[in-house]
């Protein structure tokens, strides 16, 4: 059974009262937070129904991570094999901290103020030119190579985790 939502509320305890489906704070049902799959195996859920209100484009990436679990359910695959489990908040701490100290280091050297142009090159003569060099050629390097760094932190996570590569 496939039940269509239109962005109400939920009320779904009536529908599975004779089910292993347990619910958080009496309302959303609990599932897992990759397969979407209830405790009762051939339940799955997406959507408002299982995070609460958020964002229309959430709600269909749930139901399509949904019918990838209930596809794998009804074909006997594997259910988490091959999944990607979106889980950066090790690589979003790096690049936080690499922002905060990239700003840090442009306000002691006096590279950055908290004034309007905010680059001091900006307001000295030729100073744009300058800025602009040095972010071709000190910049876009750097970028790459903090590019590289992460993709190969994130291969190397993916890899250690039995995750395959999507």
């Amino acid at each position: 059974m496939v039940i269509f939502a239109i962005g109400q509320t939920v009320e779904l305890k009536d529908l599975l009262k004779d089910t292993k489906v347990e619910f958080f704070r009496g309302v959303y049902p609990v599932a897992d937070k990759l397969t979407y799959q209830t405790a009762e195996p051939d339940i799955f859920v997406g959507g408002d129904v299982f995070t609460g209100p958020k964002f229309a484009i959430d709600a269909i990436a749930a139901g399509k991570e949904a019918a990838e679990s209930l596809h794998r359910f009804v074909q006997h695959g594997h259910m988490t094999i091959g999944r990607n489990r979106r889980d950066f908040a090790s690589l979003e701490l790096m690049l936080w901290g690499g922002t905060i100290m990239l700003i840090v280091d442009h306000i002691i050297n006096g590279e950055l103020t908290w004034a309007f142009p905010f680059f001091t090159a900006l307001g000295q003569e030729g100073g744009g030119a300058v800025m602009l060099r040095e972010m071709l050629t000190v910049g876009v390097p750097m970028s790459l190579a903090i590019t590289a760094v992460w993709a190969v932190y994130a291969l190397l996570k993916e890899r250690r985790s039995g995750i395959a590569a999507i």
